[in-house]
């Protein structure tokens, strides 16, 4: 684990979306962890207006790989966690389920765990609302697959030439 500055931010960089896993089941005590820190994830004015939905069972991990694109990768995961947003304020729910979102992940990297971000999308919203359970008037979009990597599966991959853009382009001090 880190232990100065430039060893977190090492750390944070190093996290990537991951979509192929091994079969070793994901240990309790990091579920348990990785629940815990989206527990403390900040959220507009405290309302802590989610749910999470820890997905361990097979079929179901697969029902949600069956989405499609968005979310194939559930299937291959060794769990998954789906969030939900309740309330009526659209821009909160939205900025919110994002910082939850990669807190999950940081978590789970700490871990030793790879994570990847899964969309719930069009007409699946409904499906995926009655199989687990999640009231209509609910926002259900993301669920992430956990598992440990499977690095052979990563390195065979297409690889994306998209380089990162330069800092210089991205980042400009005191006006554009």
């Amino acid at each position: 684990m880190p232990t100065n500055a430039r060893d977190y931010v090492r750390f944070l960089k190093q996290l990537h979306q991951v979509r192929q896993f091994l079969p070793t089941p994901v240990p309790q005590a990091a579920l348990d962890d990785i629940v815990e820190t989206a527990r403390w994830t900040g959220t507009a004015a405290n309302r802590q207006h989610f749910q999470l939905i820890v997905v361990r069972d097979r079929a179901a991990l697969q029902f949600l790989g069956d989405l499609g694109r968005p979310s194939g990768h559930l299937a291959l995961a060794q769990a998954g966690i789906i969030i939900t947003m309740s309330g009526d304020n659209e821009e909160w729910r939205i900025y919110d389920e994002g910082r939850i979102s990669e807190r999950i992940m940081l978590a789970a990297h700490a871990h030793g765990l790879g994570a990847g971000i899964g969309w719930i999308v069009g007409d699946k919203v409904d499906a995926v609302k009655q199989r687990f359970g999640i009231p209509a008037e609910d926002r259900v979009r993301t669920a992430i697959s956990l598992g440990y990597i499977d690095e052979a599966a990563r390195a065979a991959r297409p690889k994306n030439d998209q380089p990162r853009r330069p800092l210089a382009d991205l980042v400009h001090w005191e006006h554009l």
